[in-house]
């Protein structure tokens, strides 16, 4: 497969890969069947606060960068600070799409069906964004750190952490 060599190609791809990831996590949101943790922790924040989930999201992705920036800056990369910036406009943007367009009141089958093309829509967001190789978002890199720092920790527990 051909690589991405120029860092505004790998930047654009990544932005593509963060938009359909996205797209896909702000959908189990709307359909109100949960998220992942962080995503919980952000609109929790976000409501207790009064700010939008992405205001919300890029404040804590600034505190995720922080520590990273304290602990092991080889991490950084353009996308990690890209995905900060990008990441919170665009969670906005899908909730308000949709507030508008997604019912209510919908029957079972069909929030199991859109829950089901969720799952494959943010799996391929993730697909893309890897590919891109410019970086991940600064709250993923928050476990791969911690277990490399405390390497008797498996990852998956760090995540759960």
């Amino acid at each position: 497969m051909k690589r991405f060599s120029y860092l505004p190609q790998r930047l654009f791809v990544l932005l593509i890969g963060v938009a359909v990831t996205e797209f896909g996590s702000q959908l189990f949101v709307a359909l109100n069947v949960g998220a992942d943790p962080f995503m919980i922790l952000v609109l929790g924040i976000s409501r207790q606060i009064g700010i939008s989930y992405g205001q919300a999201s890029t404040i804590l992705m600034l505190i995720c960068l922080l520590g990273i920036f304290l602990f092991d800056k080889r991490y950084i990369y353009p996308g990690t600070l890209f995905c900060i910036f990008c990441l919170g406009p665009l969670v906005d943007f899908y909730a308000y799409l949709f507030s508008c367009f997604l019912p209510q009141n919908r029957p079972l089958l069909l929030t199991v069906l859109w829950l089901a093309l969720g799952c494959i829509i943010v799996s391929i967001g993730i697909g893309i964004s890897v590919r891109s190789e410019a970086g991940a978002c600064a709250n993923d890199l928050v476990p791969v750190i911690v277990h490399e720092h405390l390497p008797f920790l498996q990852l998956r527990w760090t995540r759960m952490i």
